[in-house]
């Protein structure tokens, strides 16, 4: 036993040695984890339509809106309305150097969605050991403020700049691989201080190692998948908002900036005052034109400010907040626990160690874990506000280098050739809109480089809401011909996303010609009655242009009144009334003026001789018309019949109509001066048609003159009807 002591011995102590010496050089391990560098970045950009695995089905809280891809996304998901637009450029296949192998092996084809989430993922293993420490970052000492006051290192922010500026360059020139593999790099490193120990600068090196953070080492990408994932609708269900941080402009972040209360530099290594390096750095550091810093600067800040709300294993949190971004902290937690559950501000570093974290030396063994909450509490808001602001990183990249849309290009026609005639105009035949082209439109500033604008992804639009009738045509196209007011939405979109959002086309229909009605009009009138000539015209889309009529050929005014004295015989109201797309409406309504005559029947005398007898009536017109023109066969009496002009046949009512037997001659019969003549009827077959009943009983007698029956005569006569005691 001695022997095997004496000999391992050394070993130990010299492994112990090796740790100490270990755990004097100040590296660093994974901020998020990587993993959850990979999965913020990766959930990111499935809300742009491309990203890796497959979709979530509708409705599965697994995952955001079904409509992502590995390539190119679905042109049937473009919108105007998109919380967060479409990307394709993202399914774009380009080559580039893989970060897990490195140049020197070659380069690789993958889709950009993918250099974005390995290099956001492996950006620690790329920089590897001391490198690490330039992924801290205090912003309250300073844009160039070194990491634990060690001369001559960089921060996250001075390391940040340079790939986010290649990654623009890269982009400007072509080289779309190295433009969303730095873009990558780029988002690692803004996403490192929303970490409580990068933004505290807690140095800690690897996993289950002296002084390692304990909130890398119990979080995992299990975890953060499980617990921070988007919505169907693009919300987050965090601890307060959505995307973050709230939308500012240049301007107002740079005010902010410039009138905060900053801490006073002290003195350590590269530290000033940011008042000192605003304009430097935001401004004048990369080449003039290039936007984004102000907003990466305003991005960056805000994470670090959260992530440096609570404390770290060793050092202390901050809830000063000099640029007031974070409103003093609304409803963050206050308080974080010792192992015994005692209460200690989120600001107190012996919340999380040693009882989440073991103990520091190297001699312990690892106890990471969440017993208390206090680690969980923590992701919810910095893990939850890094996995929150990563969207608009990608964003704020896609807007940098485009975020002007495409002009689409048209042909109208109409399907009878002639021009299409736009709002206010109404066209009446049916038109086809083609969408024949698109033009790209760069970003204003991007003067002189080699890449001015993304591109022409898809030529599209919607008809009233509608895709194409070929969605798979370059040239979509609609044939419209149903009536109303049809718009058609350009919506071509270019590799970066950016829809086109203001030229519509409206093409109104309406091949409905106007409704003429006559609901003041009667089918029958008397010659002692006037004639108003009048109508109503109604058009529901294109409205009624113009109305004439005409009365038995003759041009009447709407409303005009004639006197029917003279105009016994049938009749023709024309109307012709056009619609503003030019539909025609010619109608015609019949009507008949009969002549009103007056007329009387002798009494009937109901007896068992009663058949076969006649019975007598008499009619005279008015002047002019001629009582000598009766036709015979043409002449009736209605037994029983009432008159009502406004139908078709206007006596109603009636239990027979009974045909003349006998026309006399011409003669004044009843003295008056006015000629009148007799008809006489059967009076067994009048007699029959009353069934029984006697007294006055109401009667029409009518008929039509030589020689073709017009115009035609009606009389209300009463037939006096007696029941006779003679035999």
């Amino acid at each position: 036993m001695n022997k095997v002591v004496s000999t391992i011995a050394p070993a130990i102590f010299a492994a112990v040695i090796l740790i100490m010496a270990i755990g004097l050089v100040p590296t660093s391990a994974l901020a998020w984890n990587g993993g959850g560098h990979y999965w913020a970045t990766e959930a990111a950009l499935r809300l742009f339509g491309n990203g890796d695995g497959d979709p979530a089905a509708p409705g599965d809280p697994n995952g955001p809106d079904p409509m992502w891809s590995q390539g190119e996304p679905d042109p049937m998901w473009i919108s105007r309305d998109r919380d967060i637009p479409l990307y394709p450029e993202l399914g774009k296949v380009t080559n580039w150097c893989n970060p897990e192998k490195g140049c020197a092996e070659g380069t690789e084809d993958h889709e950009n969605w993918y250099w974005i989430t390995i290099c956001s993922m492996k950006k620690d293993q790329i920089d590897g050991g001391l490198a690490t420490m330039n992924h801290f970052w205090y912003p309250e000492e300073g844009l160039h403020e070194c990491p634990d006051d060690v001369a001559g290192r960089n921060n996250a922010w001075e390391e940040m700049g340079p790939h986010w500026y290649q990654a623009l360059v890269d982009w400007l020139n072509g080289n779309l691989g190295g433009a969303y593999g730095n873009l990558g790099y780029a988002i690692h490193l803004i996403q490192d201080p929303g970490q409580p120990a990068h933004s505290n600068e807690d140095m800690h090196p690897g996993n289950d190692l002296g002084d390692d953070d304990c909130l890398e080492d119990w979080m995992s990408e299990t975890y953060v998948k499980e617990h921070f994932k988007w919505e169907s609708n693009h919300t987050f269900p965090a601890p307060y908002g959505e995307f973050i941080p709230p939308l500012k402009s240049n301007e107002q972040i740079s005010s902010d900036v410039l009138n905060a209360a900053w801490p006073e530099a002290d003195g350590d290594a590269g530290e000033e005052n940011i008042h000192d390096t605003w304009v430097e750095d935001t401004m004048n550091t990369y080449e003039t034109g290039l936007w984004g810093w102000t907003q990466v600067f305003y991005r960056m800040y805000f994470l670090s400010q959260i992530g440096g709300y609570f404390a770290s294993d060793s050092h202390s949190g901050n809830n000063t907040d000099p640029t007031g971004w974070l409103n003093d902290f609304p409803s963050f937690p206050q308080y974080l626990h010792k192992g015994d559950g005692t209460e200690v501000s989120a600001q107190n570093c012996t919340g999380l160690d040693p009882d989440n974290d073991g103990c520091d030396q190297f001699w312990c063994t690892d106890n990471d874990n969440d017993h208390d909450g206090d680690l969980s509490t923590i992701m919810d808001y910095a893990y939850g506000s890094t996995f929150r602001l990563t969207p608009g990183l990608i964003d704020l990249f896609r807007r940098t280098v485009d975020n002007v849309p495409p002009v689409t290009t048209y042909d109208l026609a109409r399907y009878d050739g002639e021009e299409v005639k736009l709002p206010p105009q109404w066209n009446n035949w049916p038109v086809t809109v083609e969408l024949t082209g698109a033009t790209d439109q760069g970003n204003p500033w991007i003067v002189g480089t080699t890449r001015t604008m993304s591109g022409v992804w898809k030529v599209w639009g919607r008809c009233d809401g509608l895709p194409p009738d070929d969605p798979a045509d370059s040239t979509p196209s609609w044939g419209i011909s149903t009536d109303g007011k049809h718009k058609v939405e350009c919506m071509s979109t270019d590799w970066c996303g950016n829809v086109e959002q203001d030229q519509d086309i409206e093409i109104w229909i309406d091949m409905t010609p106007p409704e003429v009605t006559f609901p003041d009009l009667r089918p029958n009138y008397l010659t002692s009655e006037t004639f108003p000539a009048t109508w109503v015209a109604t058009d529901a889309l294109s409205g009624v242009a113009s109305e004439v009529a005409y009365l038995d050929g003759n041009l009447v005014t709407k409303g005009q009144v004639f006197d029917l004295a003279l105009l016994a015989g049938l009749h023709t109201l024309r109307v012709i009334a056009y619609d503003n797309a030019g539909n025609l409406s010619d109608v015609n309504y019949n009507f008949e003026v009969w002549i009103d005559a007056d007329g009387w029947c002798f009494s009937v005398l109901v007896n068992n001789k009663t058949d076969g007898n006649a019975m007598t009536c008499s009619v005279e017109f008015p002047a002019p018309y001629n009582v000598g023109l009766i036709s015979l066969n043409t002449s009736t009496l209605a037994v029983k019949g009432t008159l009502d002009l406004t139908q078709s046949d206007p006596v109603v009512g009636k239990t027979a109509e009974l045909p003349a037997k006998l026309l006399t001659g011409v003669g004044d019969n009843d003295m008056d001066g006015i000629l009148d003549r007799k008809i006489l009827f059967r009076k067994d077959r009048f007699v029959s048609a009353l069934g029984g009943q006697t007294g006055n009983i109401p009667s029409i007698i009518r008929g039509g003159l030589l020689p073709n029956g017009q115009p035609r005569f009606i009389a209300e006569v009463i037939v006096p009807v007696f029941k006779s005691t003679k035999k």
